[in-house]
């Protein structure tokens, strides 16, 4: 059956609708800043394929990077260097897997960005016109969870990006900073009192070895 054509201020209207009762249903679920999630839901809408994939990818390895810090302790000098250009997260790889290792993202969680990254590198990578449409990734874009929910590739690119924004957004909320651990060599002090308590035991083993062995010192002593 052929659909109705709507007038543009009816579909506006519904759009409308539908993103007020989309705010309202997410934080039923406890989802965090959904209105944050709404906007950038909306800015993607006019760009290109090749913008909508690289402006997701951004957007979750951002996500991603809030996620970690959120969970690392909280040192400012150091935290940050890890984050630098060369610094061990700087990449979106590097963060997916150590947010995976750390427990904070599951094994579905992490394909699902793997396959947001693939696609990234797809569209950055290829200097000629590129679709959503393109056998390969047209092909990824059916391997999201939700894939069967919506018939194009880019509606389930997009939905697999937004499920996961608010599996990230979710998560960094419930997160708490790991504390700092406080080691046996803390101070000059206590480490003072390690060395001084490790030399009586030792003291003490020797007086006991001296004793079993009938070792006289004095004779030791004199033949030296």
């Amino acid at each position: 059956m052929k659909r109705p054509k709507l007038p543009d201020k009816t579909l506006r209207e519904f759009a409308q609708f539908m993103e007020r009762e989309l705010v309202k249903r997410f934080k039923n679920e406890n989802v965090p800043n959904v209105e944050e999630m709404v906007a950038f839901r909306k800015s993607i809408v006019h760009e290109t394929d090749r913008g909508c994939a690289l402006m997701s990818a951004a957007c979750i390895d951002n996500y991603l990077g809030n996620l970690l810090r959120a969970h690392l302790i909280e040192d400012k000098t150091v935290v940050p260097k890890l984050f630098t250009q060369y610094g061990p997260l700087s990449t979106f790889s590097s963060r997916t897997d150590l947010a995976y290792v750390l427990g904070l993202i599951d094994a579905e969680t992490r394909r699902e960005i793997n396959l947001v990254r693939k696609i990234r590198n797809e569209f950055a990578h290829r200097h000629e016109p590129t679709s959503f449409e393109f056998p390969s990734i047209r092909d990824q874009c059916r391997e999201f969870l939700l894939s069967q929910k919506v018939d194009t590739p880019r509606k389930q690119f997009t939905l697999g990006v937004m499920f996961t924004l608010a599996t990230l957004l979710t998560r960094t909320a419930g997160t708490t900073h790991c504390q700092p651990r406080r080691d046996v060599f803390t101070s000059p002090e206590a480490a003072l009192k390690i060395w001084d308590d490790a030399h009586r035991d030792l003291d003490h083993v020797a007086s006991v070895a001296v004793q079993e062995l009938g070792i006289n010192l004095e004779e030791s002593k004199s033949e030296t």
